[in-house]
């Protein structure tokens, strides 16, 4: 795997796609969190909640069925639950 060329250029690309979405990402998301975490912003909670608010509804619209511990979304599809621990023979 390492000696091949192909896998040095998929690891380039791969790192080069990581940095330049990661590093402008973080520059530009630093700049509103401290314009609200500045302490002279008025509405600073408002706008807090205002980014925070359109995550709530994935959240706590979650039907219990796909909770994790629970099995029951099994049975939307007649099938049963797989062990995936293979059996000694």
């Amino acid at each position: 795997m390492f000696p091949d060329p192909r896998f040095w250029n998929t690891a380039g690309n791969t790192v080069s796609i990581w940095v330049l979405s990661t590093v402008p990402q973080l520059a530009l998301a630093l700049v509103p969190a401290h314009v609200l975490n500045h302490a002279r912003l008025r509405f600073a909670l408002f706008f807090r909640m205002a980014v925070q608010v359109p995550y709530t509804p994935t959240a706590t619209k979650m039907p219990p069925e796909v909770v994790p511990g629970g099995f029951d979304w099994f049975d939307w599809f007649d099938c049963e639950p797989t062990d995936v621990a293979p059996h000694p023979r």
